[in-house]
């Protein structure tokens, strides 16, 4: 069993999808700020992503539409703006998606 435990205050860097095996990365409530990085699309194994309460800002970013195991995302209580991706509606493993404000 393999686990990331992410314990940071700040900016993500732009590099996180270059983690070879995550399945739930749930960094609520530490403050990270900046935009998602579009590269988290890249983890091809998530299954949960909770990005919730932190000071992120922007779009989601569509490449979201593109992990296709997703079954939670949760990005409410940021500053995000915009419309939801339309590529996320084809995600049929999508149960949950929390952008509550």
């Amino acid at each position: 069993m393999e686990f990331l435990i992410c314990l940071t205050i700040g900016c993500l860097g732009p590099y996180p999808g270059n983690c070879v095996v995550v399945v739930d990365l749930l960094i609520s409530n530490n403050m990270l700020s900046g935009s998602i990085p579009r590269s988290l699309s890249r983890l091809t194994n998530l299954t949960t992503l909770d990005l919730s309460r932190n000071l992120l800002t922007g779009l989601i970013p569509p490449d979201f539409g593109d992990s296709f195991k997703l079954q939670g995302l949760y990005l409410g209580k940021n500053q995000l703006f915009g419309t939801i991706p339309e590529r996320l509606g084809h995600l049929s493993s999508l149960v949950k998606l929390n952008c509550w404000d």
